[in-house]
């Protein structure tokens, strides 16, 4: 998990994942981009329960058995709470402060079925180096591009998007930009 969460960047600036760790607990929380919460509210949500769902998936076909979360949290309103309990088989709530699943530590600590040590290797490396240059890039201006490039493909979105990816305030953007002599219409 602590790969998911370094990496995360490099596959999605849309939702962050991270996890926590408490007594023999492990949660892995699902934060959507605030502005795509708040403009685009059914496609955060059910992009967050697609990701949540899919994790269970990745579990059963690393391990060959199914992990079921002991509880689940979801910021959102309740709907079809018998659903969400047959494909998640835990107790749900709503309304909460964050969404996240909750697992026992043992079950997400069992044996992985097979796997590649030098393909791990090349991976790992691969997504260090990657991660290592898009650090690198320190002007606003080149970090904008690579997000519009990776995340957008090639299509402009409103400047509001952008600067929520970056978690910084429209006008936060335009006066780093300004400071490169550029404005957002200029990238």
């Amino acid at each position: 998990f602590a790969m998911l969460s370094k990496y995360n960047v490099l596959y999605s600036t849309m939702m962050k994942f991270y996890f926590t760790e408490q007594n023999n607990e492990v949660s892995i929380h699902y934060e959507p981009a605030l502005l795509w919460q708040k403009e685009y509210y059914e496609s955060a949500r059910q992009s967050v329960e697609l990701s949540m769902s899919g994790m269970l998936v990745l579990f059963k076909k690393l391990s060959g058995k199914n992990v079921f979360p002991v509880r689940m949290d979801l910021v959102y309103p309740l709907r079809k709470k018998s659903e969400y309990e047959r494909i998640f088989k835990s107790p749900i709530k709503f309304k909460t402060t964050q969404n996240r699943l909750i697992f026992r530590k043992e079950d997400l600590l069992r044996d992985i079925i097979s796997h590649d040590k030098s393909f791990f290797a090349f991976f790992n490396s691969t997504l260090e180096q990657k991660l290592q240059r898009l650090k690198k890039s320190e002007r606003l201006s080149d970090q904008l591009i690579q997000i519009i490039m990776r995340d957008f493909k090639g299509k402009v979105p409103p400047v509001e998007i952008v600067a929520s990816q970056l978690n910084m305030t429209v006008r936060s953007l335009q006066r780093k930009l300004k400071d490169e002599h550029c404005t957002y219409r200029d990238v």
